[in-house]
C-alpha cells in the first residue's frame, strides 16, 4: 500500500495536465493558463514529475508544522490564562489584554 498517494483536487488537476504536456498534447503557456500558474512554475512543476511521478506533483509542505507557530509551552499557558481570566473576550481583546497585562 505505500503506492497510495492522497491528492486534492489542484494536484489531481496538476498531475493531468502534467501528463498531457508529457504526452505533448499541451504547450507549456496554456499548461500556465489551465493552472494558473506562470510558465516558469510550470516547467518547476514539469521537472519535478519527470523525476519523481506522480509523488513530484503532491505539495513538499504537506503535514509539516508552520514557521510562525509558537511554542508549545507558551500555547498551554495563553489558553490557560483566556480560559480563566478572558473566558467572554474576543480574539482581538484578548490578545491586548495579554499583551497589556501578562506581557505576552
Amino acid at each position: 500500500m505505500s503506492d497510495l498517494l492522497i491528492m486534492d483536487r489542484k494536484e489531481l488537476l496538476r498531475l493531468e495536465v502534467m501528463q498531457q504536456l508529457q504526452r505533448r498534447e499541451l504547450r507549456q503557456e496554456k499548461a500556465a493558463g489551465v493552472l494558473n500558474i506562470n510558465i516558469r512554475q510550470v516547467k518547476i512543476l514539469l521537472a519535478s514529475y519527470r523525476a519523481s511521478g506522480p509523488q513530484g506533483i503532491i505539495s513538499k509542505k504537506r503535514g509539516k508544522p508552520s514557521n510562525n507557530q509558537l511554542p508549545e509551552p507558551l500555547k498551554q499557558t495563553i489558553k490557560a490564562i483566556i480560559r480563566k481570566e478572558y473566558p467572554d473576550f474576543g480574539p482581538t481583546l484578548a490578545w491586548e489584554k495579554l499583551r497589556e497585562v501578562h506581557l505576552i
